[in-house]
């Protein structure tokens, strides 16, 4: 299983039982442009923030994040550890 992934066009909300919202905006936001308390993510990682629709916003730290070919965000490496994010798709993007 790859080491990497790619944001999924849904994630699930931060509010229990809300189910998965369509991501509408990635950003993501190196440690030198980091401001201390800006997401509960080590500092030294690059920031990742999700907004969904409907307003909530997952955060998500990496070594690196990038644009691929396929002008998705790719992001790595995860931890496979991680129920979340092993779940996501290493082709399609899409949560299970």
């Amino acid at each position: 299983m790859s080491n990497y992934r790619i944001i999924p066009k849904a994630l699930h909300s931060t509010r229990p039982h809300w189910g998965l919202f369509p991501v509408v905006r990635v950003e993501a936001i190196p440690p030198e442009g980091r401001k201390p308390g800006d997401a509960p993510i080590y500092q030294h990682l690059t920031l990742v923030r999700c907004t969904l629709q409907g307003g909530s916003i997952r955060h998500f730290g990496y070594e690196r994040a990038w644009i691929g070919s396929d002008l998705r965000t790719h992001v790595g490496p995860i931890n496979l550890q991680d129920e979340v994010q092993v779940t996501w798709d290493v082709s399609e993007g899409n949560a299970t």
